[in-house]
């Protein structure tokens, strides 16, 4: 063997290695999700959060965080903006043409607020180089907990 078919062998033994314990992760949450009846989960920057008809979980395994769900609302808010600006990089390769291909610099941000009681929850999701499906999914998460969170909550008597 050479030592370009070894540096090949090695790459693929690596990449290999990754993808199995890759799979084996998203089998392990798969089954966690499946065990603690999750409804709907969301993977934000600073981890997951995952529903259950009774409770909201904060990331994974025995020591994950729960939160019961009757009586939180949850809120999406957005930050940041997309703008546009010319570089002197941009402007000595492209020319005039630079005009027409601005940089863009992209700082948007998701931000969903869980309020309840005694539960307060902030996450975030950074969605520069996302799709706008991202914004929608973090939206879906926030109406399926206020939905849970009203099927929760039993019914006051009525006076």
């Amino acid at each position: 063997m050479n030592s370009a078919t070894v540096g090949v062998v090695i790459v693929f033994v690596i990449v290999a290695i990754v993808v199995v314990f890759a799979v084996r992760t998203i089998m392990r949450r798969n089954a966690q999700n499946a065990a603690d009846q999750v409804i709907a989960s969301f993977q934000f920057n600073e981890g997951a959060l995952r529903l259950t008809e009774s409770e909201i979980i904060e990331g994974y395994g025995e020591d994950a965080t729960r939160h019961p769900v009757a009586g939180l609302t949850a809120t999406v808010e957005d930050s940041g903006s997309v703008n546009r600006r010319l570089t002197a990089t941009r402007m000595l390769l492209l020319g005039p043409f630079s005009l027409a291909a601005p940089k863009k610099l992209d700082d948007r941000e998701l931000f969903l607020t869980i309020e309840g009681p005694a539960t307060g929850i902030l996450r975030s999701v950074t969605l520069k180089d996302k799709s706008a499906a991202t914004g929608a999914a973090v939206r879906r998460f926030a109406m399926a907990i206020n939905t849970a969170s009203r099927v929760a909550v039993p019914e006051s008597p009525e006076s």
